[in-house]
This record gives structure tokens, C-alpha cells and sequence, in this order.
């Protein structure tokens, strides 16, 4: 059956009255742009792949970071930002800049930071100028340029990056590269801590501290402190915990000290991440718990944080966290912060890298390590470079400016280098000896805080070098070494009970005394309980934990545990033989004066 016309006029009609219209549909589409732009991630990824949608990657590559809108990418993140910046979008090029100095999600790499920072910078993007002018001021990983820095300071701060505005106070306070102005600089700070950096409110605590530029004020002082630790500056957090630590300005509060130090470690400051260890391990004002302080430290040890990575390694190599970690751990620890400026961290890898603990062993790059720390002023890199140079390990031998070396730095105070010089004139060529000499250095040396130099002392005795052979007294002096917390004297004291010398023979006493002086960082004692371990005296034998003891006490330089662990890496017990490194370690030993290595090298057919 088919419509009637009547039917045809009422649907028009109904369509009249309804409003409706007969003519196609026009669908609208929405600028993806827009879309993009009011939080559309989806649009955002369309509009990125265009050519001009640089702005559109840098908000998509802000959603992979942050995971807020899309899962969490920094890979995905990392590439729009490079496609963005490749396309001229300053604010990329400044984000991969950050990235790049902070270490995150990429290696460290200021000279990198500071090309990515320097293309935003001239793409106008004043957070990139303000952070390259900080880079330029302090030389963080580049050459300082004081002056550029602060053309570039002045800009961002124009620009309304109020960190920038902080920064360049400080010219204006000391007339640096800007005519003298300390009310302008004042007035800068002031300013910028009011309007929340916290790092303003800092420097202005200093200024009332110190009564410099303003009126010298302990309570405005305290107040802007407080202000600048509430803006999370880790400074003004980590000058609060020192003053509730040691009581300045404010009663002291260990446990307020304490949570004010973690709080300027998780800022970022590496002072405090040291500090809130300290008092964790020792249970100053908090329990003590040795394992959180090593968490803590492994937390925050980076490229930015060398600091932290040294005082890492320092606290395993003295047993402070109850375990040790592989060589190669503390080998990688100790150039990490090398690496990154630590000069004291050069001199540790340098000794590391000569004896091979964890690492390949390499005499000469350990003592270029060493040479580099001395150069900076590490006046105990100093003197084991004369112990080297007049050993010839790692570096030509010279006993004439090696020697020198020593002295200069003996008669400077450095006891180290008495006590270095001393067992020269003890054990050194034989036309040069001088065991009267030696035993006035060790004394000397002793007497300004080298216990290493006590023990050697007692050792004359227990040796008969230079003085009458006395084990009796030797032994009476290594017992008083051991209860004034000496650890050495400790493992000497072990050492009698072993050989039954000045008292009774008695493998259980020298198992104790040798553990008490491991415990407390003796190389010795761990050096010679590895041994009783290796040998089945007195204890099982167990060679993967006498070798365990063995390194730990080589790393820390005791000759014994050198030549041990050199002799079961030769034969192979507890770990793979390794000729190369069992040659080493017995080089090592013989250098550290090991009577034993030196002629097992012989036997070998090594020329010392």
C-alpha cells in the first residue's frame, strides 16, 4: 500500500510545528587543538604529530611523567620532549635540560643540561636562563662565568622567575658584576621569601645571624629559618636540626633534630642525609637502627649527592650497618663519588684499584688516583703516595722524593705520614734503616692520634727490633691498646693467644680477640680470624667466610689479610682462581711490608 498525499502534508506540518528540518545534518568538528588545550589527552596525541604540535607533545610528555591521565611512561616522555625541543619548543628543551642535570630517568650529564638549557634560553623560556645562570655562577659541571651568570640572573629575574630574583641578590649585597646596592638585595630577598622560596627565607636567616646588611636578630634569625624549612629548603631544615641538636637558640630536641635532618635529606641535602645516619646508627634521639641509616644513604647516593655515596662507603668499610657489601659495591661507590668531586673518595678508590678489590687490579691508574687526591689538598692521599713512591707501586720508584714526601708531611702533623716514614726507616733498604728513629716517629705519631703507630710501637717489642725482645711486655701493651677501644691492639693481643707467646697458647681466646677486633673495624683482626677460619683452627673450617674476611681486611690495608686472601685466590678456595689477582694481592702485601708475600713472590718468580 502505498503514503496518500494528505499523510506527506501532515509529516511536513508536524515537521513545521516541531521545528525540525528536512536538510542534511551538518556535524561540527571541534579544533583538536582546542580540545587539546582544555585537557583532552587523546586529541593531544593527534594534534602532536603534526608539525606544529610541539606544545601538544611537551603536554602529553607532562601526562607520561606523572602518570596523571596516562600510565606513567618516562621512555614515551623522554621522546616527546626530544621531538618537541627538535622542533623548537623552548619549554621542552628546558624540561629535557632539568631532566638531564638532576639525573632523572637519564644519567647525569651537566655539560648536556647546559646545551638544552641554553637553546630554551634563547628561546625565551626564563626558568632555562635562571637555571643556567645558576650552572654559570657556581660551575655546577661546566666552567664558571660569574659575569654571564649574572646577565642571565637578571633577565629571568625580570622575567618574574622569582629563584632567579634570589640568586642575583647576592650580586647586589656584594656589588658583584652590578654596582653595590645591599638594600636592593635586601629588598630582593625579602621579597621573594614573602612570595614562598624558601631558599630567600634562608639567606635572609643568615643575613639577621650575622647582623649583615640588617639588624643583627637570633629570634628573626630563628623565625626565618622556620619559614624557609615550612617551603621545603632543605638549608633552612638542616640549620633547624642542627640548632635543636646542639641547642642554639632553642632547647635541645633530638628526636625534632632528628626528623628535621631526614627532611633536609629528602629535600636534597647531603649534609643532612649524613647527619640523620649518624644518629641512626648511634640511636641519638631516635632508636637505634643501623639498617635504616644504610637505606637512607643507598636512597639518596647519586651523581648530585657524591657526598652521600662517600659516607656510604665509609660506614661499610667500619662495619657501622652490621654487614659488609661486595668489593666491587664499595669499589663502584668510592668512584662514583670520585667521579663527581669527592677528592678524599679518589684517594680510597686509588687504594682499591691497587690492591683489586673489586675492580681489575691496576697499579698505576689506583696511583693516579691517588696523585689526584693529593693535588687537591688530601693531605692523607699525600703520604700514601710517599709510601708508593718509595715502594715504586703503581708510579716509578723514588725513595729520595718519596721519602721527602713523607717528611714534608710528617713535620707538617700528619701523623700517617710518621708513621709511613717510620716503617721505612723499620723495614726499608738496609743501609738506610733506623730502628731508633722509627720507634721515636711511631711514638710521635701515636701521641697525635695514629693508632696504627701504638700497635707498631708494641710491635719493636714483640719483634726485638731496636729494643730487647720482650712478649711479656709487648703483650701487657697490646692488652692496654685493646681496653682503650684500640681494635689493632686487640688483634695483636689475639695474636699472643695464638702463637702462645707472653701467655698461655688458646685458639678460643684468639678467635674472641680477633673478633672483637674485626667488630671494630680492625683489618688485622678479620685479616687473622679469616685465617683461623681458612685453617680450621679452633673454629670450622669455612672458606667462602674466612674469604668474606679476607677482603674486607685487604681493602682496609692489612698486608696479613692481603697475602691469605692472595693465597686462596692462587689455589682457588672459596673462589675462582684468578692468577692476575692473586699476584696483586701479594704485590700489595709485600709493599704493606709482608715478609711472607714478598718471598712467595719470589718463589714465583715475580721481580719485586
Amino acid at each position: 500500500m502505498g503514503f496518500s498525499r494528505d499523510w506527506g502534508v501532515g509529516l511536513v506540518l508536524w515537521v513545521g510545528l516541531l521545528g525540525l528540518s528536512c536538510a542534511p545534518t551538518q556535524v561540527v568538528q571541534q579544533d583538536p587543538s582546542q580540545l587539546c588545550a582544555s585537557g583532552d589527552l587523546t586529541a593531544c596525541e593527534r594534534v602532536c604529530a603534526l608539525p606544529s604540535g610541539s606544545a601538544a607533545c611537551v603536554q602529553l610528555a607532562v601526562a607520561y611523567l606523572s602518570g596523571e591521565g596516562r600510565t606513567q611512561d618516562k621512555s614515551r616522555a623522554e621522546q616527546l620532549l626530544l621531538r618537541a625541543c627538535d622542533q623548537e619548543q623552548p619549554e621542552a628543551c628546558g624540561m629535557l635540560g632539568q631532566r638531564l642535570l638532576k639525573g632523572q630517568g637519564v644519567k647525569a650529564d651537566p655539560v648536556a643540561a647546559s646545551i638544552q638549557l641554553r637553546t630554551a634560553c634563547f628561546g625565551h623560556h626564563a626558568p632555562s636562563c635562571a637555571s643556567l645562570g645558576v650552572m654559570l655562577k657556581y660551575g655546577a659541571g661546566i666552567p664558571a662565568d660569574p659575569r654571564r651568570a649574572t646577565e642571565l640572573l637578571r633577565s629571568a629575574c625580570s622575567d618574574g622567575v622569582l629563584e632567579a630574583c634570589y640568586e642575583v641578590a647576592d650580586n647586589y649585597l656584594y656589588g658583584q658584576f652590578v654596582p653595590a646596592d645591599p638594600g636592593r638585595g635586601v629588598a630582593m630577598l625579602t621579597d621573594s621569601c614573602e612570595r614562598n622560596v624558601g631558599a630567600a627565607c634562608y639567606r635572609l636567616g643568615l643575613l639577621h645571624m650575622n647582623g649583615e646588611f640588617v639588624t643583627n636578630s637570633d629570634g628573626e634569625a630563628l623565625r626565618l629559618f622556620k619559614q624557609a624549612c615550612s617551603k621545603q629548603d632543605p638549608n633552612g631544615c638542616g640549620t633547624l636540626a642542627v640548632f635543636y641538636r646542639v641547642g642554639r637558640f632553642v632547647e635541645i630536641d633530638l628526636p625534632h633534630s632528628a626528623s628535621l635532618f631526614k627532611q633536609a635529606c629528602e629535600a636534597g641535602q647531603p649534609v643532612a642525609c649524613m647527619e640523620y645516619a649518624k644518629m641512626r646508627i648511634a640511636g641519638e634521639g631516635v632508636s637505634a637502627d643501623p639498617r635504616e641509616a644504610e637505606s637512607v644513604l643507598e636512597e639518596h647516593c647519586s651523581a648530585q649527592m657524591p657526598e652521600v655515596c662517600f659516607a656510604l662507603s665509609t660506614h661499610y668499610e667500619t662495619g657501622a650497618f652490621g654487614s659488609v657489601p661486595r668489593a666491587e659495591r664499595l669499589s663502584e661507590l668510592y668512584g662514583l663519588a670520585c667521579e663527581n668531586g669527592v677528592d678524599q673518595a679518589c684517594y680510597q678508590f686509588g687504594r682499591h684499584t691497587i690492591a683489586g678489590m673489586g675492580t681489575r687490579p691496576d697499579p698505576k691508574r689506583g696511583a693516579e688516583f691517588v696523585h689526584r687526591a693529593c693535588k687537591a689538598g688530601e693531605s692523607l692521599a699525600c703520604s700514601y703516595l710517599g709510601h708508593l713512591t718509595v715502594t715504586g707501586q703503581g708510579t716509578p720508584r723514588d725513595v729520595e722524593h718519596g721519602r721527602q714526601l713523607l717528611e714534608e708531611h710528617c713535620a707538617s702533623g700528619v701523623a700517617e705520614a710518621c708513621t709511613y716514614l717510620a716503617e721505612q726507616l723499620q723495614f726499608g733498604e738496609s743501609t738506610r734503616r733506623s730502628n731508633e728513629r722509627a720507634r721515636q716517629l711511631y711514638m710521635r705519631a701515636c701521641s697525635e692520634g695514629d693508632t696504627r703507630a701504638c700497635v707498631r710501637e708494641a710491635d719493636l717489642l714483640w719483634y726485638g727490633h731496636g729494643v730487647m725482645l720482650n712478649y711479656n711486655l709487648a703483650r701487657a701493651k697490646y692488652e692496654a691498646l685493646c681496653e682503650r677501644g684500640v681494635a689493632d691492639g686487640c688483634a695483636r693481643l689475639g695474636h699472643a693467644y695464638e702463637q702462645g707467646r707472653g701467655t698461655s697458647q688458646s685458639y678460643q681466646r684468639a678467635r674472641e680477640e680477633y673478633q672483637k677486633a674485626c667488630d671494630a673495624g680492625s683489618a688485622q683482626g678479620c685479616a687473622r680470624l679469616g685465617s683461623l677460619y681458612a685453617g680450621g683452627l679452633g673454629v670450622p673450617q669455612d672458606n667462602p667466610r674466612a674469604v668474606e674476611l679476607l677482603e674486607a681486611s685487604c681493602r682496609q690495608g692489612s698486608e696479613d689479610g692481603c697475602f691469605i686472601l692472595g693465597e686462596l685466590v692462587r689455589q682457588g678456595r672459596g673462589l675462582e682462581k684468578n692468577p692476575e689477582r692473586s699476584t696483586a694481592l701479594l704485590q700489595n702485601a709485600c709493599f704493606a711490608h709482608s715478609k711472607e708475600a714478598c718471598q712467595k713472590l719470589r718463589s714465583l718468580g715475580v721481580k719485586l
